[in-house]
């Protein structure tokens, strides 16, 4: 199995019931990942650079 970072940006009605199910499908507890996105106007493709270090990141497109 492919261990994969899921995103989600919803408004939580009961935030604790949230927590205990996303830690029941992973099996693993919550984790909380710093980061700054910053978004790049381009033509024909939205980029955003992921930043997660000083020496760590990701360009999205």
């Amino acid at each position: 199995m492919v261990s994969r970072n899921i995103e989600i940006k919803a408004f939580l009605k009961d935030r604790a019931a949230a927590l205990a199910t996303a830690a029941r499908l992973s099996g693993s507890a919550p984790e909380i990942i710093h980061q700054q996105d910053i978004f790049f106007r381009c033509d024909g493709a939205r980029l955003k650079l992921r930043i997660f270090a000083p020496d760590r990141g990701e360009l999205i497109r």
